[in-house]
């Protein structure tokens, strides 16, 4: 073993290396393939919002009203409407959180929430609400964040990262 005993730890070294970056791509792939089913999962889950919401019309007709500036959630049927709304704003922030995350554009994001918004609100002025109540109901439950954003960096971090980004792209 005295002349070769360099080389077979060579070689294992080696594999080693490839079997952990290997390791890193899959694990890569599967994150990949994980984001893009959770966004595939939060469009169908805001699609299924929107049936249950537009169904739950026709069983909750009037069933909604708002009592001492409150949604006023005294019987059962009102409840139950309340709990499909909510539903929906829940599958509404899943999707545009997960489109997002998934690389969709900042316009299909805002498209996607202005769709499931409007149908929460349209679903609670049929379930008994003015639009004025609904679109109430629609932000206290499916809030637009601030869109005003403060950031503070470092500029002498940001150039480097910036530089060190930028070599590997001329090569």
């Amino acid at each position: 073993m005295g002349l070769f005993r360099a080389q077979p730890q060579s070689v294992q070294q080696k594999l080693d290396a490839q079997r952990v970056a290997t390791d890193g791509l899959r694990q890569s792939i599967i994150a990949l393939n994980e984001v893009n089913r959770k966004a595939l999962e939060g469009r169908a889950g805001m699609e299924a919002a929107i049936d249950a919401a537009t169904e739950a019309t026709k069983k909750h007709t009037g069933a909604l009203k708002f009592a001492n500036d409150e949604l006023d959630l005294n019987s059962s049927e009102a409840r139950d409407a309340a709990a499909v709304l909510t539903d929906l704003a829940r599958k509404t922030e899943e999707n545009v959180t997960s489109a997002r995350d998934s690389g969709k554009s900042w316009a299909y994001a805002k498209g996607e929430y202005d769709r499931g918004r409007a149908s929460l609100i349209k679903s609670a002025d049929a379930m008994g609400l003015t639009k004025d109540q609904a679109r109430r109901l629609a932000d206290q439950i499916l809030k637009t964040p601030n869109k005003t954003a403060y950031l503070r960096g470092n500029l002498e971090d940001l150039q480097r990262k910036l530089a060190d980004a930028k070599c590997p792209l001329k090569s």
